[in-house]
């Protein structure tokens, strides 16, 4: 069964549609499934590029959200080890603790609190972190927070050309998809 239509015309086609112009005019009882075909095949085309266009392009919002959580992360987690570290020093002091009573006619009296306090690997070890203050746990993570934003803004910048070509190409297809539904509207008549 050949369909009748207007055959497509080859010098206001697209540069990209030739070959199925040509596939049209050479098998023109399939011309409804190859236009089905390829207009389906540059939509999922279109749809691959916006994602990888999305994926390379600069969010501004989403650039804020990854900046400001790992500087708040790795303030917390800065945070965190000097209380820990404190904590830590503040056992090891408790356990080397002495009281020295005098007595008056005998040699003064050195009473050990640390024999009282149990033995802690966990503090032991917690001692030897990090005395940071809060001051430095803001300086730290402000500092993870410019690094992260600093990678952010140069990554960007080198996929910027990369963004617009997708664009481009997104553009080229959203046209070449048009004009397919041209054709097919014209040949299911």
């Amino acid at each position: 069964m050949r369909i009748e239509t207007k055959q497509p015309n080859h010098d206001l086609c697209p540069p990209g549609l030739l070959f199925v112009a040509d596939l049209l005019a050479r098998v023109p009882e399939r011309q409804r499934d190859l236009l089905d075909h390829e207009i389906t095949k540059r939509e999922r085309e279109q749809t691959l590029t916006r994602e990888t266009r999305h994926l390379l392009s600069w969010h501004p919002l989403h650039t804020t959200k990854t900046v400001l959580l790992y500087g708040v992360l790795t303030f917390v987690l800065a945070w965190v080890i000097g209380a820990l570290g404190s904590l830590g020093r503040a056992y090891a002091a408790l356990k080397a603790a002495e009281v020295t009573i005098p007595l008056p006619v005998v040699k003064d009296f050195v009473f050990n609190i640390g024999s009282f306090v149990p033995t802690s690997t966990t503090f032991g070890l917690a001692s030897q972190f990090p005395a940071f203050t809060f001051r430095d746990s803001l300086y730290i993570g402000l500092g993870v927070a410019a690094a992260v934003a600093i990678e952010k803004l140069i990554f960007a910048a080198l996929q910027w050309n990369r963004a617009r070509a997708l664009h481009a190409s997104e553009a080229e297809l959203e046209q070449e998809i048009a004009t397919l539904k041209e054709w097919r509207r014209g040949a299911s008549r």
